[in-house]
């Protein structure tokens, strides 16, 4: 039997040659390629038999090519789709950097750095978000840091498998990667649940732009503090408590986080759609302002009380210098 590579390559003729298969592609397995004719790299991205088995491939590769038509600067444009033993492909450009998840494995990120990626993604949902396509799956492994700026990759996908998804077919599969993937005939809650919206981890199919604003928001706390809020819980109690649990105060985990921004996020995180930022353009007006970088911090609980502790250590040691100069004045007139 052919193994996929071997039938991918086969597949892509002489056009594109397959180099290396890359680690962590989450919901696809994911090739880096060079382009022949064009003498530069490219991934392609095969999706898995467990996903490929309940959408219908024609209709993926049709609606994955709406993100071909995504033409703005932080945005991974999809270059072209097809099909290779009955699984779904799809090219994209190969982007010369890291993924935020990389650098995250580094440590939590500066003030300055994570509002800056907060831009680049936010100005790409705004212009993905205006012609109707809406990612779904924001995460640190879907935006990649290259030459000082953010871009977003795997626009598309999850509508493409909600679109194509079989009619009254019902699956739910663990994707490569362990990420829960559920489709059912109602609606798709597709994508990882560490930065699910409460509306999407519920397969909510009224689901709309606004999820990814609550993704971002999970992405922006996980860059300030190192970790996303829901951290070491299973996938399914990580989803409940997209539901029901409000993310610690930022000021709790990290001392530097100007007020602004600590606002911006908690917006982005509020359970209910309607309340939560409206949109993508929005957020980068937000974001503009200078408050957000290098406003008044966060107070922190433990700060406060340490404060506290000061201002009454202080109180005690004046009372205590009085009584001893009252004291001192008393013997000294006797």
């Amino acid at each position: 039997m052919t193994d996929t590579r071997t039938a991918l390559q086969q597949t892509l003729g002489t056009g594109l040659t397959l180099e290396r298969e890359l680690t962590g592609g989450g919901m696809a397995t994911v090739y880096v390629a060079n382009d022949n004719a064009l003498n530069r790299k490219v991934v392609v991205k095969v999706l898995p038999s467990e996903l490929a088995a309940a959408v219908s491939v024609e209709r993926f590769k049709r609606e994955i090519l709406v993100s071909a038509a995504l033409q703005h600067p932080h945005i991974v444009p999809v270059l072209s789709s097809g099909e290779v033993d009955g699984l779904p492909f799809f090219i994209m450009p190969f982007i010369d950097g890291e993924s935020l998840r990389t650098r995250l494995t580094r440590g939590p990120l500066s003030v300055k750095e994570t509002v800056s990626i907060m831009r680049d993604v936010a100005r790409a949902l705004t212009y993905a978000h205006g012609r109707d396509v809406v990612h779904r799956d924001i995460k640190p492994d879907n935006i990649l840091l290259t030459a000082g700026s953010a871009v977003v990759t795997d626009f598309g996908v999850a509508k493409a498998l909600r679109a194509s998804q079989g009619a009254n077919r019902s699956n739910r599969s663990i994707t490569p990667g362990g990420t829960p993937a559920m489709i059912t005939a109602h609606g798709i809650a597709i994508g990882t649940p560490a930065y699910m919206a409460p509306e999407q981890a519920a397969g909510d199919p009224a689901t709309d732009h606004r999820a990814d604003l609550y993704a971002l928001g999970i992405v922006s706390w996980e860059m300030l503090t190192g970790t996303p809020p829901y951290h070491g819980l299973s996938p399914q109690q990580v989803m409940a408590s997209h539901m029901v649990n409000s993310p610690p105060p930022i000021g709790s985990r990290r001392y530097d986080v100007p007020v602004a921004l600590a606002a911006v996020v908690d917006q982005l995180l509020v359970k209910e759609p309607g309340n939560r930022t409206r949109s993508a353009a929005d957020l980068v007006r937000a974001l503009e302002n200078p408050a957000v970088v290098s406003g008044a911090f966060v107070p922190s609980p433990g700060r406060r009380t340490a404060r506290r502790r000061l201002f009454w250590l202080a109180i005690s040691v004046s009372l205590a210098v009085i009584a001893f100069a009252v004291y001192s004045l008393v013997i000294a007139r006797r």
